[in-house]
């Protein structure tokens, strides 16, 4: 199974979003989505349960769990190797600023805030982390590809 550029760009936009669990079909390699437990716990009452289960495809999933593989979001300590690969290829004063961030309390959101007051680095950083997000989903399509033989 091969992704266009965009299908990838969108999967990795909606795993970094944390809302939607996304899975790929065994036979015919569709991708669904299932909301995350983030959502199903903040369905207060059952008349919103029925809603969300109204908008996903959790009837497929239940009678056959086993016929999906799911793609999953990069965990902190891989999305912190993202911000590391980053910085080490930067130089300057910038770079040992972002190194100090990173070595730091709270690396994620000073490295934002730092980044939000250094547009010029904040391009360069979009295009490097979709280029590693997108690897990280292409290498898990691979992955989903084996499991499908």
């Amino acid at each position: 199974m091969e992704l266009t550029a965009s299908q990838i760009n969108g999967i990795w936009q909606e795993l970094e979003m944390g809302l939607e669990r996304l899975f790929l079909h065994k036979a015919d390699g569709r991708l669904i989505r299932l909301p995350s437990q983030e959502l199903i716990d903040n369905s207060w009452d059952e008349e919103e349960m029925e809603e969300l289960r109204g908008n996903y495809d959790f009837v497929e999933f239940e009678k056959n769990p086993d016929d999906f593989f799911e793609l999953e979001p990069m965990d902190s300590r891989e999305s912190y190797e993202v911000m590391l690969s980053f910085v080490e290829g930067r130089n300057g004063e910038n770079q040992r600023k972002m190194f100090d961030i990173l070595e730091g309390r709270r690396p994620f959101a000073k490295f934002k805030n730092f980044l939000s007051y250094h547009r010029d680095l904040q391009e360069d950083w979009f295009k490097h982390k979709a280029k590693c997000y997108a690897d990280y989903v292409k290498a898990q399509v691979e992955d989903f590809n084996d499991w499908r033989k």
